[in-house]
């Protein structure tokens, strides 16, 4: 009984991170709704695989052991900096918290982190995917199962490339161009289709680091390898972002920063005296003078609310485009 509500658990994630990645074709507050249930199922699945905790310090590491361990932490990093970057920007399940201040920061960490968990949730799947491997029977089904994974991941690096995934990766930008010409179902394939690359990279990367023979040595090495370089990754970015978010700049590592407010054209710029919808909370925003965000003309001469976006699908308009936060 405990196994089935396990493998419940694990394929509900599967299929929700597809979901959660679709923000703009569901709108902000179903995507809150979903996240949040999201972040429960997580919670419910460490609940159900406690034990893996209490085995962390104990044993020998192997470089699969070492790499699951890493990615696993990093898994869990990421997944409470999305709950908590994203309960910042809450407008709908959270609103009642009203919290203040905080919201740029918050925003990037959200960008950041939604996109690492893409890979990192992918490569969880991929590094266990040899349990569902080893139940395909049959020569006809292993190499028509293989034939459509190398189709997708094929497919999902023209999308890592065509949607530029490593611009939010590393923040170079902070916005996600959407391109509404395209097909939501299309748009939805090239997740899944993502997800499978990623998870086929590490389910390989996993076989070949099978056949790596370590000594006592290495094992030991490898041990705080794994423990304390997710920390140490953790607390550079969260470094970067806290310089970024305090210059009022692109925290981006080799991206190009965001335009000066004060460098924009007059005539766009709507002085915030005068202006309906300007509310002075001291949040700021780096959008530009197109963002509905506060302290921000609205283009669409509509108030929102304090974190919203302005274009109605959590999106922004700058310089006459269209882009997602």
């Amino acid at each position: 009984m405990k196994r089935k509500i396990r493998v419940t658990v694990d394929i509900a994630l599967l299929l929700l991170l597809p979901v959660l990645m679709t923000e703009m074709l569901m709108g902000q507050q179903l995507h809150e709704w979903v996240g949040t249930v999201s972040f429960l199922v997580f919670v419910l699945h460490h609940i159900l695989n406690y034990r893996w905790w209490g085995t962390l310090a104990k044993g020998d590491y192997t470089p699969v052991r070492c790499l699951m361990t890493l990615l696993d932490l990093l898994l869990v990093a990421d997944i409470l900096a999305l709950m908590t970057s994203g309960i910042m920007m809450s407008g709908f399940v959270f609103d009642w918290l009203n919290i203040r201040g905080g919201m740029m920061i918050a925003r990037k960490l959200h960008l950041f982190a939604s996109y690492w968990s893409l890979i990192l949730m992918s490569a969880h799947v991929g590094l266990h995917a040899g349990i569902v491997v080893k139940r395909i029977k049959g020569a006809a089904a292993k190499w028509l199962t293989r034939i459509l994974a190398l189709g997708l991941s094929a497919y999902g690096i023209y999308a890592f490339v065509s949607q530029k995934i490593a611009n939010y990766l590393f923040l170079t930008t902070h916005f996600v161009l959407y391109d509404e010409t395209k097909p939501d179902a299309v748009f939805v394939l090239e997740t899944v289709a993502m997800i499978v690359l990623f998870a086929a990279v590490f389910y390989y990367l996993q076989k070949l680091l099978l056949k790596i023979k370590c000594g006592d040595a290495a094992k030991k090495a490898l041990k705080p390898t794994a423990l304390f370089l997710p920390v140490l990754i953790c607390l550079t970015v969260g470094l970067c972002l806290n310089i970024g978010g305090r210059s009022g700049k692109n925290p981006s590592w080799g991206g190009e920063n965001m335009p000066d407010n004060n460098t924009q054209s007059e005539a766009t710029q709507q002085p915030e005296s005068h202006s309906p919808y300007a509310a002075d909370d001291g949040t700021g925003c780096c959008c530009g003078p197109f963002c509905a965000h506060p302290r921000r003309y609205i283009p669409d001469g509509k108030p929102r609310r304090r974190g919203m976006a302005c274009g109605g699908r959590n999106t922004a308009y700058r310089h006459g485009q269209r882009f997602l936060h």
